[in-house]
């Protein structure tokens, strides 16, 4: 891309994460993709193939999470629940089943 001001030749990529990668960025936007899905990283391995190392993988999803997580400690106004003029009501629920028949029975409804 060029610059209007300098009239410099610049990457688009430049300033932002994706500046240092050895990935591509197809390759990037496909993982970020399959992480918003929810796909589990075995799951997108076998989607995208064996052209990375699944440590590479992990790695990956393990910065789109740090990122989300920054992004929300950041802005707190977006952790908000309700606002002015809505009422939250919030209940605590046990909705859950003994797992191979141990610890506290929870009475049914």
């Amino acid at each position: 891309m060029r610059c209007k001001n300098c009239r410099r030749f610049r990457s688009c990529v430049e300033g932002s994460f994706f500046e240092n990668t050895k990935l591509s960025i197809s390759l990037i936007l496909q993982l970020m993709f399959l992480w918003c899905c929810n796909i589990g990283q075995t799951d997108a391995e076998h989607v995208l193939g064996t052209k990375f190392s699944s440590k590479t993988l992990v790695d990956y999803f393990q910065f789109f999470r740090d990122i989300c997580s920054w992004k929300l400690i950041e802005t707190p106004e977006l952790t908000q629940i309700g606002g002015p003029g809505h009422i939250l009501q919030v209940d605590e629920s046990v909705i859950t089943k003994r797992k191979y028949h141990r610890g506290k029975r929870v009475r049914e409804r």
